[in-house]
């Protein structure tokens, strides 16, 4: 990488640290291009030149929280159980790790037209993400032989969708909202698991129950 481009990504870094700053504080909608430039100690042209719009702004951010989930989760030396809930183990440990920011940005995501592109972006990542998961687990023998794996991915998206709105709005504390994450996967998949995931998924289901 050229230097040139080192100070292009600095510039971007530093940009987008500070709208999650101020976007903790006052929200998306309040953000103005020239707040975020003084704050980012930037011009208000390099923002348009470097992201566009206060969309383009979103979209980046959306797209550094995928970047640290995706490095945050490794399927390394797991089995099917452990990478299925390893992503959920990943997701709230991002999320929980800024949460002002992440409230608001979930908030933003769920009933802003701004947010559209941005949510069916992360929406179709995770579903691919998750859908690849399942498919091995498939072909070890662990998930019912008719089971679409995209299809199952998609409906276990959307009941993470619900904690992680519930979680947004203040009603699940971070443990609370990982364990009834957990506890609700594990029982979506207990109709369809197989072989040995059936009582890892089970204990696992046992072990969240009360705090679900």
């Amino acid at each position: 990488m050229s230097l040139l481009e080192l100070q292009k990504e600095e510039r971007r870094a530093r940009i987008l640290a500070a709208a999650k700053r101020l976007v903790a504080e006052r929200g998306f909608e309040a953000l103005t291009m020239r707040e975020l430039a003084r704050a980012s100690r930037v011009s208000v042209p390099t923002l348009y030149s470097l992201f566009g719009s206060k969309e383009g702004i979103l979209m980046a951010e959306v797209e550094s929280t995928v970047r640290v989930l995706s490095s945050s989760f490794d399927p390394r030396g797991r089995d099917f159980v452990d990478k299925v809930l390893a992503v959920y183990r990943a997701g709230a440990s991002v999320v929980t790790s800024m949460p002002a920011y992440y409230q608001r940005l979930l908030q933003l995501l769920a009933v802003s037209s701004d947010g559209q592109s941005a949510r069916r972006d992360v929406e179709g990542r995770f579903i691919d993400m998750m859908a690849a998961i399942l498919a091995e687990g498939q072909a070890e023998g662990l998930l019912a032989a008719w089971v679409d794996p995209t299809a199952l991915s998609r409906e276990m998206w959307s009941r993470y969708v619900i904690a992680l709105g519930r979680w947004a709005l203040g009603e699940l504390e971070p443990q609370r909202f990982y364990d009834s994450t957990v506890y609700g996967m594990c029982l979506t998949l207990l109709g369809v698991a197989r072989g040995d995931a059936v009582e890892r998924l089970e204990r696992r289901a046992r072990e969240t129950q009360e705090a679900a």
